[in-house]
């Protein structure tokens, strides 16, 4: 839980620091438009914090604490890159970070968000018979990751994005085996987000048309999740976190479902034109997502197999997702697609 009016006295202090910063105008009508954009921006701290504190999103006790301190942090930090912009684009501070702002809503609105994976770990995944092991397994529970992988680093990245333990807890003989596994099955799954999957793919091949899409280096099967179910505990950065953080950068994650301007790493543009409004203006093609409180299979909507799989491994893996279909009537069926 926040302290009460946390956001508030943010937004009030923000009003009367302003007001010594004003300066004089050339007309009337621009300090009008100052004084309005002070206020647009201290309702939307105001406004942030409750939105944040109100909404349903899965994960660690500490996940929205750990959102909001970070959010605060990241901006401060930056605050010289904001401050730079707005004099390059001749407006004040505010109203550039609700420009971006502007943007950041506009890309998440409609976006799609998708896990990608190798055949054998999906295999895996469809074989299981016990539903609690029908889940994704992230790089710390399993030791590796299919790109880069320091484990004192990620545990680093998670403990100040989302407030989780900067250890793994090991089993012992007289602990508690389901307490200390938890630990790690609690970890966040990466994947990525998109506003166009098959205009990804096509941009990424006219790249490369003799390599693999830049999203394939993490799988070359790609689960579309659903939306609704995904929505309630994913969070976003229009960068890697977890090379960002090696690479010295602040980094910042906010929910897709509440985003914030400080998902964007400011420090990587020069005006405002140059910031995304969608994943096509991305040089990858997607935005890194974070799925707390577990990914499964229960949340996949759709599989998407390349047609360059060979075709016995294709067809076992269409196997396994129709006899899954099979067995959980309860839920939708699993979509099958090509790419």
């Amino acid at each position: 839980m926040f302290e009460k009016n946390f956001w508030n006295k943010k937004a009030k202090s923000h009003l009367e620091s302003r007001e010594g910063e004003l300066t004089v105008r050339s007309t009337k009508d621009d300090f009008m438009r100052e004084e309005e954009t002070d206020e647009k921006y201290a309702s939307f701290c105001a406004n942030y914090q409750r939105e944040l504190e109100d909404m349903e999103l899965l994960g660690n006790p500490e996940l929205k604490k750990a959102i909001k301190n970070r959010i605060l942090e990241v901006e401060g930090y930056y605050e010289d890159n904001y401050k730079k912009l707005a004099t390059e684009e001749g407006m004040n501070l505010e109203e550039v970070k609700l420009v971006i702002q502007e943007k950041v809503e506009k890309m998440v609105k409609n976006i799609s968000c998708y896990r990608a994976t190798n055949p054998s770990t999906l295999k895996r995944m469809l074989s299981e018979k016990n539903s609690q092991n029908q889940r994704f397994k992230s790089a710390l529970e399993v030791g590796r990751s299919t790109v880069f992988f320091k484990k004192d680093l990620r545990l680093d990245t998670e403990h100040e994005l989302y407030g989780l333990s900067d250890q793994i807890i090991e089993k012992t003989d007289t602990g508690d085996e389901n307490a200390v596994r938890g630990d790690v099955e609690q970890r966040p799954i990466y994947g990525y987000a998109v506003n166009d999957f098959e205009k990804m793919i096509d941009n990424s091949r006219k790249q490369d048309p003799e390599g693999e899409s830049n999203i394939n280096i993490f799988g070359v099967v790609h689960c579309k999740l659903k939306r609704d179910s995904v929505m309630k505990k994913a969070t976003f950065c229009v960068q890697d976190s977890v090379l960002g953080m090696n690479a010295g950068r602040k980094v910042a994650t906010s929910p897709i479902a509440q985003p914030h301007f400080i998902s964007i790493d400011i420090a990587n543009y020069r005006s405002l034109a140059e910031i995304p409004e969608t994943t096509d203006e991305i040089k990858t093609g997607y935005i890194e997502a974070q799925f707390h409180h577990q990914l499964k299979i229960s949340d996949i909507e759709e599989i998407k197999i390349p047609q360059s799989l060979p075709a016995v491994e294709a067809q076992s893996i269409i196997d396994l997702i129709e006899q899954c279909n099979q067995e959980n009537k309860k839920q939708e069926d699993i979509l099958i697609s090509f790419y």
